[in-house]
């Protein structure tokens, strides 16, 4: 008989559908490792386990759904806020691209009310 899933030495697990590492790729080609994550990226069932694990501790066994996780903090690292000044320019350009594309939908909604079709 092999070794156990989730022992010392067991090969792991591909991830979940949904989940980080899943669908072939990711975590899932890595071991399981996630590498760095922030609260956006788990679910909310899996964040509340993985922001309370001190470094180098294993969670238990986690059922989200179908799947089973069992998670360990390798480290943590403070989160950080980039500067105004940093970041003008990636705002700018967000905003250009949303009014970009808020003017393309009025002009396009515009056409649509003006177009007369008729089906033979």
């Amino acid at each position: 008989m092999g070794t156990p899933p989730g022992a010392p030495g067991a090969p792991a697990a591909p991830g979940a559908p949904g989940e980080p590492g899943a669908g072939g790729g990711g975590a899932a080609d890595f071991g399981g490792d996630w590498g760095w994550i922030d609260r956006k990226t788990l679910t909310s069932e899996l964040n509340g386990v993985a922001f309370s694990l001190s470094p180098g501790e294993l969670s238990d066994v986690i059922q989200v759904g179908d799947a089973f996780y069992i998670m360990r903090v390798e480290a943590k690292k403070a989160a950080v806020t980039k500067p105004l000044a940093e970041m003008r320019d990636e705002i700018s350009q967000k905003l250009y691209e949303e009014e970009r594309l808020r003017l393309q939908q009025q002009w396009i909604d515009g056409l649509r009310r003006k177009a007369f079709v008729k089906i033979y």
